[in-house]
């Protein structure tokens, strides 16, 4: 009986053994791709940040674009007419300007929670309408208006005007 209490206790030793040693095997594996992972990652900083001291930074980070097949345009300036809003209306009544593109910020500042701008042209349609809320109190966008007479507007303040006026 005892020889078989002893054989019991070595299998069940050599079963432990076996157990712990698949265990190490697992973490050892894990620590080895965790590894490979890290050195990975500091590889591919450590070249991004040597692209971006050299100057490459758009080489090293987006693929190719043959520049022939794109013209080369100029960079222009764009202006941009700040207008806001108050307790008591728009601060600018009066933009005049000539024609060609230009931008419009407006600012709300009236302490209203819901705005609706409109733009319309004068004796015309209307253009743009857009809504400011608590969450998006301001707003820009570009234009390239024809010659004439536009006007802003406050949807629910209808004597909350700004004109502009574009000039040949």
């Amino acid at each position: 009986m005892r020889k078989t209490q002893r054989l019991d206790e070595k299998r069940s030793g050599l079963r432990n053994h076996l157990r712990n040693a698949r265990h190490c095997a697992v973490l050892l594996v894990s620590f080895i791709a965790v590894a490979c992972c890290t050195v990975l990652a500091f590889s591919v900083w450590a070249h991004t940040r040597s692209a971006l001291m050299r100057g490459e930074a758009s080489r090293a980070l987006t693929p190719p674009v043959q520049t022939s097949s794109i013209p080369s345009l100029p960079i222009q300036r764009l202006d941009i007419e700040v207008i806001t809003i108050t307790p008591t209306g728009f601060e600018r009544t009066q933009i005049t300007r000539p024609k060609g593109l230009f931008g419009i910020a407006v600012e709300n500042r009236s302490g209203l929670t819901n705005v609706v701008l409109r733009f319309d042209q004068e004796g015309g349609p209307r253009l743009r309408q857009t809504q400011l809320t608590r969450q998006n109190l301001n707003w820009k966008d570009r234009f390239d208006f024809i010659p004439g007479r536009y006007v802003l507007t406050e949807a629910t303040h209808p004597d909350w005007k700004c004109n502009i006026t574009i000039t040949e």
